[in-house]
């Protein structure tokens, strides 16, 4: 994400919160989606990927930062297992509505891709 980017969607109130969620999604993504070693490439990589997917729902859809820390971790797990996955259109949000589910062409998609795991908050595994 591009240093101007950045500054447009992340008040310096927010910075800590957000580098601390792409921290836990990073982390939480090295058990559920392991390398044999692992490289500083490897995790720029992945703190890039988040970046990328924060981008587009905070600067494209203007998603709130609590509605990103809850549906980014399914989001990038998703990205991790190459599943497309599209971002809920709603407008408003509340964290009682829980994670998002998967979606592929406007048809539901299981939370389990073959091959892979989606790991979110509150699940055993997840990394806080």
């Amino acid at each position: 994400m591009a240093k101007g980017t950045w500054r447009k969607l992340v008040t310096d109130d927010l910075v800590g919160r957000v580098t601390l969620l792409f921290e836990k999604v990073v982390e939480g993504s090295l058990t559920s989606h392991p390398v044999a070693k692992l490289t500083q490439a490897e995790v720029k990589g992945r703190f890039d990927k988040c970046a990328k997917i924060f981008e587009q729902l905070r600067g494209d859809l203007k998603w709130g930062i609590a509605r990103i820390e809850e549906r980014l971790p399914g989001y990038f797990s998703a990205e991790m297992n190459g599943t497309a996955w599209t971002p809920d259109k709603r407008t408003w949000w509340l964290p009682e509505d829980g994670p998002a589910p998967m979606v592929r062409d406007g048809e539901p998609i299981e939370a389990e891709p073959e091959g892979g795991q989606i790991i979110m908050p509150g699940d055993p595994g997840f990394i806080s």
